[in-house]
């Protein structure tokens, strides 16, 4: 038996060291027919939410909310998923030493290559999005997604190759050639005038165009 865990958070801000987590959604997942085995979501009381604009939870809310105690998920997980890990990862709100692997960055979407946005895969996977943003409503989506995309390419694989080494490349394309590198997922980076993604050696090799490892 085999079982990932997908995570979402709602913050007070962006900054670990200043901001607070307010929302802690996360589900467990089998791996082998990728259906949900329970999924469970608490709010941690704050004194404020400076993001309500983009969370939607009022300040009434988060006097419901318990003292911040990071979730124990365990650690006999295969993985951690979430549609953003460098973000989630960082606030220690899930205690577990399994490895977290990212979604939005690592994964190979079956329907939806280019995509970056979690409303753009799963509508692409056939998935209907009727919310978003709060962490419970973010995690359901995304374990409804895997669930069809598993339709198309086992879970266990999409994992497989999730977890391989990835390196950030920059497509060398000129401004003609742009949208080869966008429908390619590739994100234009402004400060450094650069259109990167995360790749495998593999992957990177078998684009159309030619790459430089930036990092």
């Amino acid at each position: 038996m085999s079982i990932i865990a997908i995570v979402d958070l709602e913050t007070t801000g962006l900054d670990p060291k200043k901001d607070r987590v307010i929302e802690a959604s996360w589900a467990y997942v089998d791996v082998d027919t990728a259906k949900v085995i329970s999924i469970h979501s608490k709010i941690w009381t704050s004194p404020t939410n400076e993001a309500e604009g983009v969370n939607g939870i009022p300040k009434a809310l988060l006097a419901y909310g318990e003292p911040f105690q990071a979730v124990k998920l365990g650690n006999d997980l295969q993985a951690i998923l979430a549609h953003n890990a460098a973000f989630d990862s960082a606030w220690g709100a899930f205690d577990s030493t399994a490895p977290w692997l990212c979604t939005k960055d690592d994964f190979e979407w079956p329907a939806c290559p280019s995509g970056k946005k979690l409303i753009e895969v799963a509508l692409a996977h056939g998935v209907g999005v009727v919310s978003a943003h709060r962490a419970f409503a973010d995690v359901l989506t995304l374990c409804l997604t895997l669930e069809r995309a598993h339709e198309k390419v086992s879970l266990r694989e999409m994992l497989s190759k999730a977890g391989q080494p990835r390196k950030t490349y920059a497509a060398l394309v000129s401004y003609d050639d742009r949208e080869k590198a966008r429908a390619a997922g590739f994100s234009w980076q402004s400060a450094a005038k650069l259109w990167t993604k995360r790749l495998t050696a593999e992957a990177a090799n078998s684009l159309p165009f030619k790459v430089r490892e930036v990092a």
